[in-house]
This record gives C-alpha cells, structure tokens and sequence, in this order.
C-alpha cells in the first residue's frame, strides 16, 4: 500500500505562536511608540519650564518698570532748578538721579485738610528729597534735600555672570552722588541686561530688558531666553 508523504498543517502549527519575523517586528514598532511618547512627555516638560522662565522674566520687567515709574512721575521736568539728572554708565545703561516733592515737615501748610503735604511752612516753597523707603510716603520717611538713584548694578554673590546685574534703587545724600550709609538699598529687578531712559521735555520713556539661561534640556548648551518691555511716561510735576 503506497503512503503519501508527511505535510505539516501551516495553519494549525500557527496556533501555537508567531515566527520571529512578526516577534521583531511587533518589537520595532513598540520600541518606536515608546521612544515617541517619551519624547513627546519631554518636549511638554521642557515647554513648560521655558515659560516659567519667560513668566519669570516678564515678573521681574513688570515689577522693574512699575517701582520706577511711581517715583519717577511725580519728579520735574524743569531744568531751571534741575531735580532729574540722566546719565549712562560704562555699559550704556542709564543712571537716573532725581528727587521728587515730600512731606518733610508732616505739617498742613493749606488748612482745612486732614493730612500734611509737601509745601514748606516756612518758606511756602516745595519741599523736594526723597522717601527711605519705596512706596511709603509717611513724612517719617521723607529725605528733605536727598536724592533717589535707580542704576543697574552687579551682584558679585550669584555665580552666573549672565545672571549678576540687577535694577537696583539708592538713596543718596543731599549732594547727588554719595549713597547714603543709613538707608540701604533696593534691589527692584533681577536678571536685567538693559536699562535705557530718555527724556523729552516733560515724557520719558523707560526701556528694561532682561534675560535667563534655562539648562534643563541637556546636552551642555543652556538657552538663553530674552525679553525687554517700554513704558512712557510723563513728569506730572512742573514746579520748582
């Protein structure tokens, strides 16, 4: 009796799992799904912390231009009797000395008037100087015949140098250019690269730019974000 040769049955041996072509191939394409979702995890964390230095950055341009501005105004734009002197340091940044009306005398030289203000009780005239303190204008802190001084200066203490210069405020003694020893100064913006003020007749307008290294994405180049932000402004007190 003549028997036919042993066929193996193709489709029932594949029930019992999957050649290595399908294994490595169901390998690759996981391998790609998983190096894809990760680099996608990556990018949204990396998004997320650029903005929090750019959000960062724009806080400390805000808060910069915001603290001087409200000195600033309230200063003359005369230059009969000059109480505003702009000038550039070696980095072309703006040095801005000024003095602005205060209540030195805590007396009410008007009548009538619940508070005190800044007209002298002997002399009738303005009382010009500065407040120790920025934001409060009680006459405890007024300066008669002192001046403010807000310049970009170095923090030797932080170790970037990128990262050193801050917007600082000064008080400075009647004279204009020696800091005073009792009143320390105000740091009112970090991260600052530039501070530029330039005046016409009685508008200024303040530029302040800054910027921070993010090294959070690897491979030892850190970015450098950078942002700058303007604000005009007008001297509201045209007196001597």
């Amino acid at each position: 009796m003549k028997t036919s040769a042993y066929k193996p049955n193709i489709l029932l041996s594949r029930r019992f799992g999957f050649s290595l072509a399908e294994v490595m191939l169901c390998v690759l394409l996981s391998s790609i799904m998983f190096l894809t979702v990760v680099a996608s995890a990556q990018t949204g964390i990396l998004s997320m912390r650029h903005t929090d230095v750019r959000v960062y950055l724009n806080d400390q341009l805000r808060q910069g231009i915001a603290a001087f501005a409200r000195e600033i105004v309230q200063t003359s734009p005369a230059t009969i009797v000059a109480h505003l002197n702009i000038t550039t340091d070696p980095s072309n940044n703006s040095v801005v000395v000024f003095q602005i009306p205060v209540d030195a005398d805590g007396i009410n030289d008007w009548g009538g008037a619940a508070r005190s203000d800044v007209v002298d009780n002997n002399t009738e005239y303005t009382q010009w100087g500065a407040h120790r303190s920025l934001g409060n204008e009680d006459s405890t802190e007024a300066l008669l015949g002192q001046w403010m001084r807000y310049s970009v200066q170095q923090n030797a203490a932080i170790s970037d140098p990128a990262q050193r210069n801050q917007l600082v405020r000064d008080i400075l003694l009647a004279d204009g250019a020696t800091v005073d020893p009792a009143s320390p100064s105000k740091v009112i913006a970090s991260n600052i690269t530039r501070f530029q003020v330039t005046k016409n007749q009685e508008r200024l307008t303040a530029t302040l730019g800054a910027e921070s290294r993010d090294s959070t994405q690897g491979g030892g180049t850190p970015r450098i974000l950078r942002d700058s932000y303007s604000k005009d402004l007008i001297l509201r007190n045209d007196v001597f």
